[in-house]
């Protein structure tokens, strides 16, 4: 706890602007324990090569080239020589430490070094917070969490520092010759320095991932130089893309911000000459929309063929109702969608996100109306893209029938927009066959204050309802819908003078529903 007193003290000092010429030898004025064997736990269960608890606060601990050692949750040594491989517990308080060559140690939470940390070898670990007088990398720091590296004095990079997210460096000078880099995306770089930052090798920021921005850089010093590169990280390929990333250089950073691991842009006036710091960045670059090529569509119904003018139509109740399409994205990546609807009417299920080869149900919601004809637009656009998709559909608004009908009777029950109910003749009864049930389509269209004429030369009904054109012939299951072809359920057939239709096909292409209620009598609606 001393030591630890008197280290806090000197960092505050340093950190200030205060430096102090500390003499640091690697070597602990206690025994030196070397391990041989066993789980380091705890001080009893540590197997060193001389007897005894093990080793302690002012004692020297070696871990030979090929031994493995895993050290207790918290403990305090003099120093620490790692030539084989090291697991650190959460917290280590030491004088000294050295990786050599070949030796690797895994890091803890935090590490406090009063003298110098020196590493030739590998050190590993997830978020680390690291403090010591005197830092230097000749080999590889590699973290996949947030690192933090507070060094009293001096911090030098020869080799490879890595983190996750973030590495924030903080000291009096530092020289980097190495890479300082990220490797999330997107990665933080904050550099915190009193005196002198010299940067002959490269600090290096991630790019954004997908739609997200670019890693930054934020350096704070009063002087900068050298001849290395500084690069902020790309903007990540999407759709909106995400913004390149931005290198800022000051004199301090928010303390606060700084504290609680979230620095953000410096503050204070840069160092006078930015020679060094404007011939290092490398502008990055924004993100590109990753939306290249494609196709969107709007699908109408099956049912629903375009007229002769081409546009689609929809047959409506006066009391409202609602338009049900298909959306349908077949480009490259996600799409962003937006949507809107002519006249006010709402659109359901507004769609924002879609993938490749994706498809989606949705409607517009249709508000009372007189009878008449009024003109939907449905938009659809692809952010930050050239991609639209458009519909047009001509809402036909009618006053509905409903008719109630059985197989073999000739009387049917209609009832109209004001629910009065009305016994009315047909001249055929509808009749079953195998697959269907035909009904008089002169009857039915009729009823619905639709007409029927009937062309002799092709023996073909012809019939005209609002927005739709349908052709029905003798003995043939094709038809027409607004002049595109059509196939029917069963044969259209001629019973004592009159066309029969398979009701299903009729209603479908009508804008009508059918449906089969109980009793055997079924229901035809218009429209659906």
């Amino acid at each position: 706890m001393k030591k630890l007193i008197i280290f806090v003290l000197v960092l505050l000092c340093a950190l200030s602007g205060v430096t102090y010429a500390i003499a640091s030898t690697h070597e602990s004025a206690g025994a030196t324990y070397t391990f041989i064997g066993g789980p380091w736990t705890d001080k009893n269960s540590w197997e060193p090569a001389t007897t005894g608890n093990g080793p302690g606060l002012d004692d020297n601990v070696i871990i030979p080239e090929g031994r493995n050692a895993v050290m207790p949750r918290s403990c305090d040594i003099g120093t620490l020589t790692v030539k084989g491989k090291l697991t650190m517990g959460n917290d280590l308080r030491l004088n000294s430490m050295i990786v050599e060559t070949g030796g690797v140690f895994e890091l803890g939470a935090d590490l406090t070094c009063t003298g110098m940390l020196k590493n030739n070898g590998q050190i590993k670990g997830g978020d680390i917070f690291l403090k010591c007088q005197n830092f230097e990398n000749s080999a590889f720091f590699i973290a996949t969490g947030k690192v933090q590296v507070v060094a009293v004095f001096n911090i030098k990079n020869l080799g490879t520092l890595k983190a996750g997210p973030l590495l924030m460096l903080r000291s009096n000078n530092f020289t980097n010759d190495g890479l300082l880099e990220t490797t999330a995306k997107p990665g933080t770089v904050a550099v915190f320095i009193n005196n002198n930052l010299a940067n002959n090798g490269s600090i290096r920021a991630s790019a954004g991932k997908s739609g997200s921005n670019g890693g930054a850089i934020f350096v704070a010093c009063s002087l900068f130089e050298g001849t290395g590169k500084v690069y902020p990280g790309d903007g990540g390929n999407g759709n909106p893309p995400g913004k390149k990333g931005v290198a800022l250089i000051g004199s301090s950073f928010d303390q606060t911000d700084w504290t609680n691991w979230e620095p953000t842009a410096p503050k204070g006036n840069p160092p006078r000459d930015l020679t060094a710091w404007n011939a290092q960045v490398v502008q990055a670059r924004d993100g590109k929309s990753s939306i290249s090529t494609g196709n969107l569509k709007i699908i109408p119904p099956t049912t629903s063929k375009p007229d002769s003018d081409g546009f689609y139509t929809h047959i409506c109740d006066v009391s409202g109702g609602t338009y049900n399409f298909t959306l349908a994205w077949s480009g490259q990546g996600i799409a962003h969608i937006k949507g809107s609807a002519s006249n006010g009417w709402t659109l359901n299920v507004p769609v924002n996100t879609m993938l490749e080869g994706e498809r989606c149900s949705a409607r517009v919601t249709i508000p009372p109306s007189p009878e008449g004809v009024k003109t939907l637009t449905i938009s659809y656009a692809v952010l930050k893209s050239n991609f639209r998709a458009t519909l047009t559909v001509l809402v036909y608004f009618v006053r509905h029938p409903v008719i109630t009908f059985k197989t073999g009777q000739k009387i049917a029950q209609v009832e109209n927009q004001n629910g009065v109910s009305s016994r009315q003749y047909m001249h055929v009864a509808p009749h079953k066959t195998s697959n269907c049930v035909m009904v008089p389509l002169r009857f039915f269209v009729e009823t619905c204050n639709g007409s029927v004429s009937w062309d002799a030369k092709t023996r073909t009904a012809k019939v005209s309802m609002p927005g739709r054109k349908l052709g029905f012939s003798k003995n043939s299951a094709n038809s027409t819908i607004n002049g595109h072809q059509q196939k029917l359920t069963s044969k259209c057939i001629i019973i004592a003078g009159r066309i029969m239709v398979p009701v299903p096909d009729l209603a479908d292409m009508s804008g009508a529903s059918f449906k089969l209620l109980k009793n055997g009598e079924m229901s035809f609606k218009y429209p659906a």
